[in-house]
């Protein structure tokens, strides 16, 4: 009996199979370069903030603005523009340019379109205004931009730093917060975390404690015990307070001790210290004998951190302080101070730059701006 031949049905290609391959890669392929290209522009807005930041440092306020505007409409709803907006201002703020101040805050929040990031931002730079005051001294004025602030905006900001400063001054209830602070910052000492140490301080119950402090009349410091040690809270000519941790004999610094703080204003560099700390021995009150101290400023939008360990002499370095960055610990300068004033080994005006007053064994040198040449360099509160 003959065999069946099994006839192999062939089925027609399939144009709607191909075409359909065809136009879902394209899908695939268009949403990829649309990613690509809404991911590039929103990366191209975040440098836009930083460049507005740096524009406003450098007193270009319309510039950093029109930068800011930029980056608002690639992500409007990015809480970094009005964060942006607010250190922009802010710049002009501690530049005394206020009139720029303002006229940035108020374009700033035409384009923010008066929305809560507008409100946010203007409540953040009343109270800028405020502890630029305070930094100076001019107490009455800070309340004053404090109150124009709650009353306009009703600012939750505004009216808790008006609340801290305004309250009547109570020893035990200042001594009790301080208490808490210190306890959290000594965890972290006791294992010599500086790190973690300035961390803990760097909140608003710390700031707030340091301008109720402040805003008293002749205001003394508030020493406390923290498990088997002291802790002394500081203010400091410039703004801000140190916190001291170590040995006393009374109520007088004496022995071991060491000294933290965050957001330091310095009168001899004019640069505020965003993490400071300085460790070594103490006699009568003053910083005397070897000191280890540490430095993080920012200049512009660049961050730098220093370490000095030499001798001091009634809080002021005396003779040969080695000296390094942070991060290139293997250059190490010493220059020679007489009474906390550094040595200069060349005028600005030979190097057309700064004065140099050390060189590291890379050929690199250590200087100093003219506005600081002959001013005395010691331990957070005891130069000039």
């Amino acid at each position: 009996m003959a065999k069946k031949k099994i006839r192999k049905i062939r089925r027609p290609f399939s144009f709607m199979t191909f075409f359909g391959v065809i136009a879902m890669f394209a899908v695939v392929t268009f949403l990829a370069w649309f990613w690509l290209g809404m991911n590039q522009e929103r990366i191209a807005a975040k440098n836009r903030l930083v460049n507005a930041e740096f524009a406003a440092a450098e007193g270009r306020y319309t510039e950093s603005v029109e930068l800011l505007k930029q980056s608002y409409e690639v992500i409007p709803n990015d809480t970094e523009v009005s964060r942006a907006l607010v250190r922009s201002t802010a710049y002009a703020v501690y530049q005394a340019n206020y009139e720029d101040a303002v006229n940035m805050l108020d374009e700033g929040r035409a384009f923010l379109k008066n929305s809560s990031l507008a409100a946010e931002a203007e409540d953040e730079l009343y109270c800028t205004w405020a502890d630029f005051h305070i930094r100076h001294g001019a107490y009455e004025s800070a309340v004053m931009a404090l109150q124009e602030g709650a009353q306009k905006l009703s600012g939750r900001k505004c009216t808790e730093m008006l609340a801290t400063i305004t309250g009547e001054r109570d020893e035990a209830e200042i001594a009790s917060r301080l208490q808490l602070i210190a306890e959290d910052v000594q965890k972290f000492l006791v294992q010599r975390n500086y790190t973690e140490a300035l961390n803990a301080m760097d909140n608003q119950d710390y700031r707030n404690l340091v301008v109720r402090l402040r805003y008293t009349p002749d205001p003394q410091p508030v020493i406390v015990e923290t498990s088997g040690l002291k802790a002394g809270l500081y203010l400091m000519p410039g703004g801000g307070a140190v916190l001291y941790y170590g040995d006393y004999e009374g109520n007088v610094r004496q022995g071991h001790g060491i000294l933290l703080g965050v957001n330091l204003y310095s009168n001899t560099t004019g640069l505020t210290y965003k993490r400071y700390y300085a460790d070594g021995q103490w006699a009568g009150d003053l910083p005397q004998g070897n000191q280890m101290e540490y430095c993080a400023y920012t200049l512009g939008l660049n961050s730098y951190s220093l370490f000095r360990e030499g001798a001091v002499v009634n809080g002021l370095w005396e003779g040969i302080v080695r000296t390094w960055h942070e991060g290139r610990e293997n250059v190490v300068y010493e220059p020679v101070y007489a009474g906390g004033v550094p040595e200069v080994l060349q005028t600005s005006a030979q190097t057309r730059r700064d004065n140099v007053i050390a060189r590291g064994s890379d050929g690199t040198t250590l200087g100093i701006s003219d506005d600081m040449v002959g001013k005395r360099t010691g331990i957070a509160g005891f130069g000039d």
